[in-house]
Formats: C-alpha cells, structure tokens, sequence
C-alpha cells in the first residue's frame, strides 16, 4: 500500500516452521519435496517479479511451509518495489550465503539474484550443504563471485542429473546465462 508519507507491504499471519527450522531437524530434504518447495517458491518471485519487485534476501528463515505443506516466501523487508529506492547504487543488502554474484558486487539486480539465491537454496536442501561458505564475509564473497560450488551429486549421490543441472544454472556466475525467469 502507499499513503502520502510512505509505502508498505502487509503480509498475511501464517503458522508453520520456517525452512531453516525443518533444515536444522533434517538437514537434507528428500528430492522429491524439496523440487515441491522450489516449485512454489519460484511461483512467488514469478508473480513478485511481475510487479518488478525483486525479494534480494532469500534465504531458510525467508521460507515458511505451512502445515498443509503450501509454502510461502517471507520478509519483503529489502524488496525493491519499482517506484522506490530502498538503498543507493552500490549498498549490499542481504543474506551474504545465499546472495548473487552481482548483488556482492554492489551491482544492479534483478529477478535472476533472486533465482541465483533460489539455487543456493535448492542446493542446501538437497546436499544438506550451502554451495558457498566461509569463514569471513570476504572469503564467502570471493567464492561466490569466482569459486564454482562443489557439484551436488558429489555431496549426494541420489540427486538425479536433472536436478543437478538445475542447481548449476541458477547457480552461474553470469546472470545473462541463469534461467532468466523463475517459471
């Protein structure tokens, strides 16, 4: 909503366990519901994007999944609408694990920094390990913009190829050859 004074974003109550909660008790998710959770998560930044709001900060906590299993994205807190600067060129926001390549890099984003952090994602459900890590924020920003994560299926031999193939796309350093689109 809008009022002369300022913009907002009011979200429904919801009740569940937050992604990072349910990875804590299990670690890694069976393929099958982790694609599910993925699925309706890429569904959400779809219709996000399509107003031209890009999320900036997805993460496990960002992630709710009800107790009927509907998953539901959290925290507009960074977004950036179309008509509002929320920060100025060159400010890092976010969650520095599951951040683009050009997000670190004080770039501009759009829909495909969201889709690079849904593979972050993507690839900690299913290896039950973040594709980037770090023991200080510039070493964690280093191998994000130039080290390739380990492939998954060396980390889980049960992940189909397909899956893996996903999770290195949305995983590429350049954002012109990520999906471009989250459906």
């Amino acid at each position: 909503g809008e009022t002369d004074e300022f913009q907002y974003i009011c979200m429904e109550y919801i009740v569940g366990k937050t992604l990072g909660e349910i990875l804590a008790e299990q670690k890694i998710l069976p393929v099958e519901e982790a694609t599910v959770i993925i699925e309706q998560i890429l569904m959400a930044l779809d219709v996000a994007s399509r107003e031209q709001i890009v999320h900036r900060d997805i993460k496990p906590t960002n992630i709710m999944i009800l107790n009927d299993k509907q998953t539901k994205v959290m925290d507009f807190g960074i977004a950036k609408l179309p008509s509002l600067s929320i920060t100025t060129t060159g400010t890092v926001l976010g969650t520095p694990y599951y951040m683009s390549p050009e997000q670190i890099s004080g770039q501009k984003v759009d829909i495909r920094s969201d889709i690079f952090s849904v593979g972050a994602l993507f690839y900690q459900i299913i290896t039950g390990e973040r594709p980037f890590d770090g023991e200080t924020t510039i070493t964690l920003a280093y191998k994000i913009v130039q080290v390739e994560p380990v492939p998954p299926k060396i980390l889980n031999i049960h992940i189909p190829q397909a899956i893996e193939d996903i999770c290195q796309k949305a995983l590429t350093k350049d954002p012109t050859f990520r999906y471009q689109t989250p459906m």
